[in-house]
């Protein structure tokens, strides 16, 4: 038999306890906060001008049954403005989260909540503008600024209604690893223990 016959291959050693990698909260979903805040803060500025204003009105007809102005709730309170910030700083915080400790995990848990509630505001602001421009569009579907402003508030309850699922997804998997992480340090001291109790 020669010599290389003899060789046998090494199995790799065994993971030690608390050498494992360190979970962190998915990036994919703190960006994608990042990202809606950011498409919500334009949208909210659209509002903010009266973007719709700038497209044609011919042929309008008017219906005592409908609001005639292009004036919204997003437009009076700047609901997608400050939303927007909001959710761009619970996006940047969970970015940060993911690189350290515990505790800032913790935190944006708790931010996750003030998001939530921003974003449902958001949401019900953008579902009586919806209501409301629906009148007109139905009034007069040819109308530019009409079609114009009921896309806007659509994309706006939508953006919204997905903000609100990725807090909830991101604030679950955020406990989780935090709970990981202490469960982690736990195991970590077992061993230490036992080390001082055999010297003794």
């Amino acid at each position: 038999m020669s010599e290389t016959d003899e060789r046998v291959p090494l199995a790799p050693p065994p993971p030690y306890p608390g050498h494992e990698k360190k979970r962190s909260p998915p990036k994919c979903l703190n960006i994608c906060h990042f990202i809606i805040g950011v498409l919500c803060l334009l949208l909210g500025a659209a509002f903010i001008i009266q973007l719709p204003e700038y497209f044609k009105a011919d042929g309008y007809v008017t219906s005592k049954n409908c609001v005639n102005s292009t004036v919204t709730w997003n437009q009076r309170t700047g609901a997608g403005v400050w939303s927007g910030f909001v959710f761009i700083i619970c996006g940047i915080l969970g970015l940060v989260a993911g690189t350290n400790s515990c505790c800032l995990v913790v935190v944006h848990v708790m931010s996750s909540g003030t998001v939530f509630v921003t974003a449902l505001v958001l949401l019900s602001l953008s579902m009586l503008d919806l209501t409301s421009v629906s009148c007109n569009v139905y009034t007069n579907p040819t109308v530019q600024k009409w079609i114009v402003l009921l896309a806007m508030c659509g994309i706006m309850v939508f953006l919204a209604a997905l903000e609100m699922l990725l807090t909830i997804a991101s604030s679950l998997l955020s406990l989780h690893v935090a709970c990981s992480r202490t469960t982690t340090r736990l195991v970590e001291t077992q061993p230490n223990a036992t080390d001082d109790a055999g010297s003794s």
